[in-house]
């Protein structure tokens, strides 16, 4: 019996020896080692430091970041729920989507922010606005989606999205102002100038608009620049901070005007374009561009928009790597520099937050095109400004289970 219950002993012991190898070796090889997010920030920006952070729980698909709030779309299986933090008077809340297929959704508003949410119901485009309380100012069902102004003062229809509704304006409270009547068919899009000044390019030229009212303050015909932007291309827009200039660009090509509808400068890019910046003053015109999407080297260049379109230096920027998913990507002026973040739009309006996404950026000297910083971020990240300073909101994985999330807001001095 003595001999029986040892022999027992013994196989148990071969057991747990066993499991114990198995577990130890799956710890050290299938586990990822954690991320010290302080240690991270600290390596990409030495002067900076850590004036917020929260831990988020769940199957992340992406966010947005202001200086003042977070929407965070938090997945489980095939259903989704937005978090919205403001993070200045620590106000926080959720909405489940449940009976609208969101799309995009924005932060709109400076110090009272609020959650502007786009999807489809029933296939009828739908707009959704949720003050910081999680209150709903309006929601309505138009035949496309609505936009903010900077300030979210008024909103308006951006595209036809191919059909044949025409502009509309509306204001905070979702009532609409004005109409423009008078289209008849055909592509068309429009951009907030400013909170009093929209632009509106059809095939008949670019206007600038009262926002308010609907009348014309300007009109520059097709005909003084249309031949360098192809037609059936996605026009996009970057306007300076102080709206006296703006630029429309798409892959063919780029047309700069004043805020008085006088072209300045167009130019008929020899390859595609990605992307554009413009400084706040208006004086500078950053291009990123390259052959194709995928194409292993691309050209970062500046321009002078004050001086027709004159090219003060261009440079070779390496951004594909196996690692990097989509090189398109977000170009940004600021305090002299230029920096360009590619990837950043996968996470954004595509696959969202895959598993182990990076955030690689570039920081290129806007005087001289000398690259002064390259790194990559173990996480997704949102830059803004504030007060002209700029935050950067870094989302990193801190646990093995990629269930737990830490977001920290980062104050570069």
């Amino acid at each position: 019996m003595k001999s029986r219950v040892l022999f027992l002993m013994g196989l148990l012991t071969v057991f747990i020896s066993y499991f114990a190898i198995l577990i130890l070796s799956y710890a050290q090889t299938d586990v990822p080692e954690l991320v010290n997010a302080q240690d991270v920030i600290k390596k990409a920006f030495p002067n900076s430091k850590i004036t917020w952070s929260k831990e988020i729980r769940g199957e992340m698909v992406n966010f947005r970041a202001t200086s003042t709030a977070l929407a965070i779309m938090i997945g489980n299986g095939d259903k989704r729920k937005m978090r919205f933090i403001n993070f200045r008077d620590t106000t926080e809340w959720s909405i489940d989507f449940d009976k609208i297929s969101c799309r995009q959704y924005d932060i709109v508003g400076g110090e009272e922010p609020k959650l502007l949410i786009r999807g489809f119901k029933h296939g009828i485009a739908k707009t959704k606005v949720i003050n910081t309380q999680g209150e709903e100012i309006f929601d309505l069902t138009l035949e496309s989606w609505l936009l903010p102004s900077p300030s979210g003062r008024y909103y308006y229809t951006a595209d036809n999205m191919d059909s044949y509704n025409v502009l509309g304006v509306y204001d905070s409270g979702g009532t609409l102002l004005w109409e423009r009547k008078e289209y008849q068919g055909g592509e068309w899009f429009s951009h907030a100038l400013s909170d009093s000044e929209l632009i509106y390019e059809d095939k008949t030229g670019c206007y600038l608009l009262n926002s308010y009212s609907g009348e014309k303050i300007w009109t520059t015909p097709t005909n003084q620049y249309r031949n360098i932007l192809t037609w059936f291309k996605s026009i996009h827009i970057i306007c300076s901070s102080n709206a006296k200039y703006f630029v429309l660009y798409n892959g063919s090509g780029l047309v700069s005007f004043s805020s008085g509808g006088r072209v300045l400068w167009q130019e008929k890019a020899p390859v595609t374009v990605f992307s554009a910046a413009i400084s706040d003053d208006g004086r500078y015109v950053s291009v990123y561009s390259g052959e194709k999407i995928d194409s292993p080297e691309k050209e970062l260049r500046l321009m002078d928009n004050l001086l027709a379109g004159k090219t003060l230096w261009r440079v070779s920027v390496k951004t594909e790597r196996k690692d990097l998913t989509n090189s398109a990507g977000g170009l940004e002026m600021e305090a002299g520099i230029v920096r360009l973040i590619p990837g950043i739009v996968d996470y954004r309006f595509r696959r969202g937050m895959a598993p182990n996404i990076s955030t690689f950026c570039y920081e290129i000297d806007r005087d001289t095109g000398e690259l002064l910083k390259e790194f990559v971020l173990p996480g997704a990240a949102e830059i803004s400004e504030d007060e002209n300073q700029t935050r950067h909101f870094l989302l990193l994985e801190t646990t093995p289970d990629k269930e737990t999330y830490e977001i920290f807001e980062v104050l570069v001095e």
